[in-house]
């Protein structure tokens, strides 16, 4: 999901003092406006994760004077209602008036367990709207079984199944002419959450998610290369950087990655390697050793498919460990993954661009935001398909 700030999202988030704001809409299962709720929260945050289905979380608390106004049916916090949430800041420059940022949209989950009745607040969860097809709010599929047959062309199945088992109308579905390779059957009780994870994980560096408009997304997972540079911490007028830091799992490492398929009736054995070569990255096998991590996958049935694991392995070992966190001061309209940044440290070793992988945004006033980013780097690994 592209973010694209104007000039004045950039002037925004590097004045020196800030008045800012926080607005939770509450919306219909039609995803209409019922109500808003400015000036009820006090605190929260709100957590976007690229590694996780349920990409966007949130945790909130609001101030009420009674808890069966809310929590009731009908109420502001119940089962037929999502929330929205919005991040502003007043524009000098313009009277005054708030500049908002979409957070997202969530499920409200678990209102009425932690309602604080000395202090009149309550606290809930949030999930995005991914949590609706995993059974937490009806995503079981119908009593008979669900069947993908063999051939079916992937993209056209993930649309009817966000269109007419999970009742969403907005998707953009990425399509490069992948099929199903055998039937998939899903039994009575299972998701439609578990029919897509199937699917998206039939081929290597797949990803699904719902955007911060609920808009579905099924795309593969972008490396950055190519991708713009969004925020340029070494050029702005202001200072947002308040820490820095190298995240390393040694034990997590992998530079050689090995991946065994199934063995066919010819008895061939499908497989691929893929090696950190890249010359400037810090786990070069020239560097550091050949240091192994094996797979073996009989649904992996040809050599393309095990080139495109050995490459995705390689990035979880490699690249997603070749990572920084920065604490910065909250940029709202930075609120989304897979976006390109560009940050220079040199005394520890922090030099050029970054993917982020995570996001913590904070709701309160005076905290502070943290980003995960992995290296990105033009090179390619070496990849080897077959014996």
């Amino acid at each position: 999901m592209a973010v694209i700030p104007t000039q004045t999202d950039y002037d925004l988030v590097q004045m020196k003092v800030r008045n800012t704001r926080i607005k939770v809409d509450v919306l219909n299962f039609n995803f209409q406006t019922v109500n808003s709720l400015e000036g009820y929260v006090t605190d929260g945050s709100i957590s976007v994760d690229a590694t996780s289905d349920i990409r966007r979380t949130c945790n909130l608390t609001l101030a009420i004077e009674r808890s069966d106004k809310m929590i009731s049916p009908g109420g502001e916090l119940w089962l037929d209602k999502f929330i929205r949430i919005y991040e502003g800041i007043d524009n000098p420059r313009d009277n005054g008036n708030t500049v908002w940022w979409n957070m997202g949209v969530f499920l409200i989950n678990n209102p009425n367990t932690v309602y604080n009745v000395n202090t009149r607040t309550v606290s809930f969860e949030g999930l995005d709207l991914m949590a609706k097809l995993t059974g937490r709010r009806n995503g079981q599929l119908p009593a008979v079984a669900t069947v993908v047959y063999a051939g079916s062309k992937i993209a056209d199945v993930v649309k009817q199944t966000i269109t007419q088992l999970g009742g969403f109308e907005k998707y953009i579905i990425e399509d490069v002419g992948y099929t199903i390779p055998y039937d998939i059957k899903k039994d009575m009780g299972s998701t439609i959450y578990d029919l897509l994870v199937e699917i998206r994980d039939l081929y290597s560096d797949w990803e699904m998610f719902f955007d911060v408009d609920g808009v579905f997304h099924w795309q593969q997972i972008p490396d950055g290369e190519n991708e713009p540079v969004v925020v340029n911490f070494d050029q702005l007028n202001q200072p947002l950087v308040i820490s820095d830091s190298i995240d390393v799992d040694f034990e997590n490492v992998k530079n050689n990655i090995i991946v065994y398929g199934r063995l066919l009736d010819s008895g061939e054995q499908v497989m691929a390697t893929a090696k950190d070569t890249i010359e400037s990255s810090p786990y070069n096998i020239d560097k550091i050793g050949q240091i192994n991590y094996i797979v073996d996958d009989e649904r992996i049935y040809n050599n393309d498919l095990a080139a495109q694991r050995a490459r995705y392995e390689l990035f979880l070992h490699a690249r997603m460990n070749d990572a920084i966190v920065l604490e910065v001061v909250p940029i709202y309209w930075l609120n989304d993954v897979n976006i390109k940044i560009n940050y220079t440290n040199e005394k520890i070793g922090i030099a050029g661009e970054y993917l982020i992988k995570s996001l913590e945004i904070p709701l309160g006033i005076s905290s502070s935001m943290t980003i995960n980013a992995v290296k990105v780097y033009p090179d390619e690994p070496t990849i080897t398909k077959g014996n």
